[in-house]
């Protein structure tokens, strides 16, 4: 059990190596591909999780934590399964990179609207 534990407490630095290592090989090209996958990915985030709010009639914290959730970053997990099926990493830790800081950008203004509208 203590070898298990072990081994799952490694993931995550090992992750976080593993993109470190893609990142410098990292050039403006796959950045800006990465900025409008992310800005895709935070506008289709938003829309679908207006359309549940509404469809399901969700409201107050219930509704504000489906539309926070919907707009958090690109997991690192898929950074890790690019490299495992050998695609175009550079992208994909680009795209990274960008959805996290970008989401530290608009997350104070997407929580003064979840204030506003769903209070």
């Amino acid at each position: 059990m203590n070898s298990t534990k072990y081994l799952g407490n490694i993931v995550i630095p090992l992750s976080l190596i593993l993109l470190g290592y893609s990142l410098s090989n990292l050039r403006i090209k796959n950045l800006t591909k990465g900025f409008i996958y992310s800005i895709a990915r935070f506008l289709i985030g938003v829309l679908s999780a207006l359309i549940v709010i509404y469809l399901f009639e969700i409201s107050g914290p219930k509704a504000g934590v489906i539309l926070i959730m919907s707009t958090m970053p690109v997991a690192l997990l898929n950074y890790i399964f690019t490299v495992q099926i050998e695609k175009d990493t550079t992208t994909v830790a680009g795209l990274v990179v960008v959805s996290t800081f970008s989401t530290l950008i608009c997350l104070p203004f997407l929580l003064n609207f979840l204030l506003i509208y769903f209070n």
